[in-house]
Protein backbone atom coordinates (compact mmCIF):
# COMPACT_ATOMS: atom_id res chain seq x y z
CA UNK A 1 0.00 0.00 0.00
CA UNK A 2 2.96 3.15 0.97
CA UNK A 3 4.43 1.71 -2.30
CA UNK A 4 1.31 2.37 -4.39
CA UNK A 5 0.85 5.37 -2.38
CA UNK A 6 3.87 6.51 -3.09
CA UNK A 7 3.84 5.96 -7.03
CA UNK A 8 0.91 7.67 -7.27
CA UNK A 9 1.41 10.78 -5.40
CA UNK A 10 4.99 10.36 -8.00
CA UNK A 11 3.76 10.08 -11.11
CA UNK A 12 0.23 11.66 -11.15
CA UNK A 13 0.69 14.54 -8.24
CA UNK A 14 -2.62 13.19 -6.30
CA UNK A 15 -2.82 11.57 -3.26
CA UNK A 16 -5.31 9.19 -5.00
CA UNK A 17 -6.94 8.04 -8.27
CA UNK A 18 -10.58 6.30 -9.49
CA UNK A 19 -9.90 2.54 -9.45
CA UNK A 20 -11.26 3.01 -13.43
CA UNK A 21 -8.45 4.60 -14.56
CA UNK A 22 -5.58 1.58 -13.65
CA UNK A 23 -5.73 0.18 -16.35
CA UNK A 24 -2.16 -1.85 -18.52
CA UNK A 25 -0.24 1.49 -18.38
CA UNK A 26 -0.51 2.12 -14.52
CA UNK A 27 0.18 -1.34 -13.83
CA UNK A 28 3.26 -1.22 -16.25
CA UNK A 29 4.10 2.01 -14.65
CA UNK A 30 4.02 0.33 -10.99
CA UNK A 31 6.29 -2.37 -11.81
CA UNK A 32 9.18 0.09 -13.58
CA UNK A 33 8.77 2.30 -10.17
CA UNK A 34 9.38 -0.75 -7.72
CA UNK A 35 12.00 -2.17 -9.42
CA UNK A 36 13.50 1.31 -10.18
CA UNK A 37 12.94 2.98 -7.19
CA UNK A 38 12.94 0.11 -4.39
CA UNK A 39 15.44 -2.14 -6.42
CA UNK A 40 12.85 -4.66 -6.10
CA UNK A 41 14.00 -7.70 -8.44
CA UNK A 42 11.72 -9.13 -11.24
CA UNK A 43 9.61 -11.89 -9.11
CA UNK A 44 9.58 -9.50 -5.99
CA UNK A 45 7.53 -6.72 -8.42
CA UNK A 46 5.51 -9.58 -9.35
CA UNK A 47 4.53 -10.43 -6.14
CA UNK A 48 3.27 -7.16 -4.91
CA UNK A 49 1.58 -6.64 -8.72
CA UNK A 50 -0.32 -9.72 -7.62
CA UNK A 51 -1.36 -8.24 -4.81
CA UNK A 52 -2.85 -5.65 -6.85
CA UNK A 53 -4.71 -7.99 -8.86
CA UNK A 54 -6.49 -10.08 -5.93
CA UNK A 55 -7.73 -6.57 -4.86
CA UNK A 56 -8.31 -5.93 -8.64
CA UNK A 57 -10.28 -8.96 -8.86
CA UNK A 58 -12.19 -8.90 -5.78
CA UNK A 59 -13.49 -5.15 -7.23
CA UNK A 60 -14.48 -7.18 -10.43
CA UNK A 61 -16.39 -9.59 -7.88
CA UNK A 62 -18.40 -6.52 -6.45
CA UNK A 63 -18.47 -4.53 -9.41
CA UNK A 64 -16.80 -1.27 -8.30
CA UNK A 65 -15.13 -2.03 -12.21
CA UNK A 66 -16.03 -3.35 -15.13
CA UNK A 67 -12.72 -4.13 -16.90
CA UNK A 68 -10.20 -6.06 -15.66
CA UNK A 69 -7.05 -4.06 -15.44
CA UNK A 70 -4.61 -7.58 -15.56
CA UNK A 71 -6.21 -8.74 -18.63
CA UNK A 72 -3.82 -7.82 -20.81
CA UNK A 73 -0.82 -7.58 -17.99
CA UNK A 74 1.14 -11.30 -17.81
CA UNK A 75 2.64 -11.75 -14.16
CA UNK A 76 5.40 -14.45 -14.63
CA UNK A 77 8.26 -15.10 -11.98
CA UNK A 78 11.40 -15.87 -13.32
CA UNK A 79 12.54 -19.34 -12.23
CA UNK A 80 16.36 -19.31 -11.50
CA UNK A 81 17.36 -22.77 -13.32
CA UNK A 82 21.39 -22.54 -12.50
CA UNK A 83 21.06 -23.24 -8.61
CA UNK A 84 23.94 -22.84 -6.39
CA UNK A 85 24.60 -24.56 -3.45
CA UNK A 86 26.08 -23.68 -0.10
CA UNK A 87 29.42 -24.01 1.06
CA UNK A 88 30.40 -25.73 4.29
CA UNK A 89 31.94 -22.05 5.20
CA UNK A 90 28.29 -20.24 4.09
CA UNK A 91 25.96 -22.95 5.76
CA UNK A 92 28.73 -22.34 9.02
CA UNK A 93 28.22 -18.24 8.53
CA UNK A 94 24.29 -19.43 8.88
CA UNK A 95 24.26 -21.54 11.78
CA UNK A 96 26.47 -18.81 14.26
CA UNK A 97 23.93 -15.67 12.56
CA UNK A 98 22.31 -14.35 15.40
CA UNK A 99 19.06 -13.16 14.46
CA UNK A 100 16.19 -10.91 16.27
CA UNK A 101 14.13 -13.11 17.40
CA UNK A 102 13.03 -16.99 18.47
CA UNK A 103 10.70 -17.41 15.27
CA UNK A 104 13.81 -16.73 12.76
CA UNK A 105 16.13 -18.95 14.53
CA UNK A 106 13.68 -21.85 14.45
CA UNK A 107 13.64 -21.82 11.12
CA UNK A 108 17.07 -21.17 10.43
CA UNK A 109 17.94 -24.02 12.84
CA UNK A 110 15.07 -26.52 10.45
CA UNK A 111 17.01 -24.87 7.48
CA UNK A 112 20.24 -25.97 8.30
CA UNK A 113 18.72 -29.37 9.69
CA UNK A 114 17.64 -30.16 6.17
CA UNK A 115 20.34 -29.56 4.37
CA UNK A 116 22.98 -31.45 7.25
CA UNK A 117 20.44 -34.20 6.63
CA UNK A 118 19.59 -34.28 3.05
CA UNK A 119 15.72 -35.32 4.42
CA UNK A 120 13.46 -33.69 2.23
CA UNK A 121 10.59 -30.63 3.37
CA UNK A 122 8.13 -33.54 3.25
CA UNK A 123 9.79 -35.86 5.39
CA UNK A 124 10.69 -32.94 7.84
CA UNK A 125 6.99 -31.92 8.05
CA UNK A 126 6.33 -35.28 9.33
CA UNK A 127 8.80 -35.84 11.59
CA UNK A 128 7.85 -36.34 15.05
CA UNK A 129 9.92 -36.89 18.62
CA UNK A 130 9.38 -40.61 18.53
CA UNK A 131 11.45 -40.60 15.20
CA UNK A 132 14.36 -39.32 16.40
CA UNK A 133 16.21 -41.91 18.46
CA UNK A 134 20.07 -42.47 19.32
CA UNK A 135 22.94 -44.33 17.80
CA UNK A 136 25.14 -46.81 19.26
CA UNK A 137 27.76 -44.68 19.86
CA UNK A 138 24.65 -41.90 21.91
CA UNK A 139 24.72 -39.90 19.20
Amino acid sequence: MRYLKEYIVTHYSREDILLSTVGYEFLDGFNTFLQTAYNCKHNGAVNLLDCVKNFTRYCLRIEWIEKDPFRNYKLKEEHNKEKDHLTKEELETLERKRLPNERLDRIRDVFAFYCLTGLAFMDAEHLRQEHIRTDDNGT
